[in-house]
């Protein structure tokens, strides 16, 4: 009885360090994404890895001149190492410690220096899901300026609010030549006289005659008339 015990906890024993082994292997943080790198502190780069269990692939673009390498290594306990291979035979080695998004070692070049690098990982937030409708001004031959909410935005379905009556939510825009939204009631403007002016509508979710500055626009550029089309890029 004594020796059988003494085999199952040493089978016990075995499967836990083999749990263990597993748990810290399949737990290691996947290093996979773009990286911001510096390399011996004056020269950076765009790291693109991607892992495969405990192997790196990727590419190491340089942001000073028009280059870019492959890499290859592997990543265990939390070390990374990688190979970069240059033009006119020469290699890097780069070795660092990994510590959540951050990276930081040294690597040397045809098996000579030292050399400091670290990198950080771009970290994509995704912007929150638009939770009301989206507005659309207006501006009338007289100068007012209207707000209407299509309430279809999501499938083109011809629904508005407010039964598709518009609301009036400012005057005296007679001068503006053109007129798009930055988003969150923002609005940008042009002047005939090629002013880029700012506004802010603070009711742009329900059409309230609400704003910023009182309704008063911000300069915040000149000598726009001469654009063909002005438009808003995005975030």
């Amino acid at each position: 009885m004594r020796y059988l015990f003494g085999s199952n906890l040493s089978k016990l024993s075995v499967l836990v360090l083999i749990m263990l082994a597993a748990c810290s292997f399949a737990c290691a943080e996947d290093l996979s994404g773009k990286w911001n790198m510096v390399a011996n502190t004056n020269y950076h780069f765009k790291l693109d890895l991607q892992q495969s269990g405990n192997q790196i692939t990727g590419t190491m673009t340089s942001k000073d001149v028009a280059s870019v390498e492959t890499i290859s290594g592997t990543i265990s306990g939390g070390t990374i190492q990688f190979i970069r291979k240059l033009a006119g035979q020469q290699t890097q080695v780069y070795t660092g410690s990994v510590s959540g998004s951050t990276i930081a070692g040294s690597f040397s070049q045809n098996g000579q220096g030292q050399y400091p690098w670290s990198a950080s990982k771009v970290i994509q937030v995704k912007p929150p899901a638009s939770k009301s409708n989206p507005s659309i001004y207006a501006i009338t031959t007289d100068g007012r300026l209207l707000w209407y909410k299509h309430l279809g935005f999501a499938d083109g379905s011809d629904s508005w609010a407010n039964d598709r009556n518009p609301k009036q939510v400012a005057t005296g825009w007679g001068g503006i030549n053109r007129a798009f939204c930055g988003g969150n009631g923002v609005i940008y403007a042009i002047t005939t006289d090629g002013r880029f002016i700012w506004y802010k509508h603070l009711g742009f979710a329900d059409g309230s005659d609400v704003w910023e500055n009182n309704g008063y626009p911000r300069q915040i550029g000149t000598g726009w008339q001469t654009f063909l089309h002005v438009f808003n890029g995005g975030t």
